[in-house]
């Protein structure tokens, strides 16, 4: 914080499994009151970089948070998860 490294006692989620996560951070960006301009812009323009970075700027502490989300999501295997999870949900919208 201010240029300083803190250490925090912070409360996190705890899931059964990752898919649940997944879920849980896929709803909080895509219905999350914070997130809401930023899933609304990118349903218009698909631009995947501003929507990282959107997110990363209230989501992240971590300021490599957008870089390492953006290398994630360019994998191929994620992109082959996405279009197998919308063909699995009808009228999914991410």
């Amino acid at each position: 914080m201010n240029g300083k490294s803190v250490v925090q006692d912070l409360e996190f989620a705890d899931y059964d499994s990752l898919e649940d996560s997944c879920k849980d951070y896929a709803w909080l960006i895509t219905q999350g009151a914070p997130y809401h301009r930023a899933w609304e812009q990118y349903q218009k323009d698909r631009d995947l970089h501003a929507l990282i970075a959107a997110v990363a700027a209230k989501y992240a502490t971590d300021p490599q948070y957008a870089f390492l989300a953006a290398t994630i999501a360019g994998q191929s295997n994620v992109a082959q998860a996405i279009a197998a999870a919308r063909q699995e949900v009808p009228n999914a919208t991410a």
